[in-house]
């Protein structure tokens, strides 16, 4: 799905981390809702450029909104998907990690422009 793809992107250009990876070992984001509309086709052979912004942060999970455009900037797909940091064995929330947290912060301000 391009939507998971462009958020693996994200996660690992603005906070450092790969989403894959952290599911290895030590910090996991795993997905608790997604949300997504189709509003217009999506081809095969369509270019598509997609834009992830940070849309919510929470104590412990984090937001981001995906907007797939066609070449020509009509929005093909829209969705909202929220991220959980959980650790231990029983893969409870826990608070964002002071790391990830600085650089969730800037995304805010950027998306708020």
């Amino acid at each position: 799905m391009f939507a998971l793809e462009a958020i693996e992107a994200w996660c690992a250009e603005r906070l450092g981390i790969s989403w894959f990876a952290s599911h290895r070992g030590g910090t996991m984001m795993p997905f608790v809702h997604m949300e997504l509309d189709f509003r217009a086709p999506l081809r095969p052979d369509d270019e598509l450029l997609t834009t992830v912004l940070l849309d919510r942060l929470g104590r412990s999970s984090v937001t981001t909104r995906v907007i797939g455009r066609l070449a020509e900037g009509t929005i093909s797909f829209d969705g909202r998907f929220v991220q959980v940091f959980v650790g231990g064995e029983a893969m409870a929330p826990q608070p964002i990690p002071e790391a990830f947290a600085r650089r969730l912060d800037g995304e805010r301000a950027l998306a708020q422009t």
